[in-house]
């Protein structure tokens, strides 16, 4: 049994170090870094005393019976279904980056492009539920990643900046800028997610720029332009969404409603 018990020791090793990789993977940074160091240890530590126990001459005959008569079939199963549950235990937080990564191999990507609809509604959910209520202050949609600027709850001026990175949400803790009014805040129902990447292709096409991997969406309040209201220039005004497609020789910006209608280039 002890033999069994060092086999299984190797295996949940062996699927700490396996998802320690697909972590490395899909992961956002530093992600779970226990797991590389802990299963190293017990595989070769478990390497070790099998060996090392194999070797010594202190074992006695009774022992040596009991162990070898362990079939070897159950020995591979144990230490399979160690590895599967330790390397699964490792990479069940990060489920939603695996499944979106697969997703983006069988596109011939590496990762998911978070501009697409699915994996950016996928994003809002779990930033919606992490943070607790349905208001915003700001969004930056990147390819990689979504950062948001949240109050600290309903009603409140103050906000936190938050991060959605392959499949993960991070509180990063309060925004760099504070809002200078409660107004600025907006649902997440207020924006039609879904409108975003429709629009970059068209922004794509239109400006004659194939490139768009490095385009990314602001969404947030527009200026109030009444120039008779109290809150005139606050950022007050409807949500809107702007963003740039560039080159090398030239950037042409665009911006649209938060609906997507009204859509317009800004610049030649």
């Amino acid at each position: 049994m002890r033999r069994l018990a060092f086999w299984i020791a190797s295996g949940i090793g062996a699927g700490f170090l396996l998802g320690s990789a697909v972590v490395a993977v899909v992961g956002p940074p530093g992600a779970s870094p226990w797991s590389f160091p802990v299963g190293l240890v017990l595989v070769l530590g478990a390497a070790s005393l099998i060996y090392g126990s194999g070797s010594s001459r202190r074992r006695s005959t009774q022992t040596s019976r009991r162990e070898r008569s362990l079939p070897a079939g159950l020995v591979v199963a144990a230490t399979v279904v160690a590895a599967l549950a330790a390397g699964a235990g490792v990479v069940a937080p990060y489920g939603a980056g695996v499944r979106q990564t697969a997703v983006a191999l069988s596109k011939g990507e590496l990762h998911a492009d978070l501009r697409d609809p699915e994996p950016l509604a996928e994003a809002m959910s779990a930033l919606r539920s992490e943070i607790g209520h349905d208001q915003l202050v700001g969004a930056v949609v990147y390819r990689d990643y979504v950062i948001v600027e949240a109050p600290v709850a309903p009603g409140e001026q103050a906000a936190d900046s938050w991060v959605y990175r392959r499949g993960t949400v991070k509180h990063d803790g309060a925004a760099t800028i504070q809002p200078k009014s409660s107004r600025e805040a907006f649902s997440y129902d207020d924006v039609a997610w879904a409108a975003l990447q429709p629009a970059m292709n068209r922004a794509s096409e239109q400006a004659g720029i194939e490139d768009a991997d490095e385009v990314s969406f602001t969404v947030a309040r527009t200026s109030d332009s009444d120039v008779d209201s109290a809150s005139f220039g606050g950022d007050v005004g409807p949500v809107g969404v702007s963003f740039s497609v560039s080159n090398d020789y030239q950037s042409i910006s665009f911006r649209m409603r938060a609906d997507g209608s009204g859509f317009e280039q800004l610049t030649d």
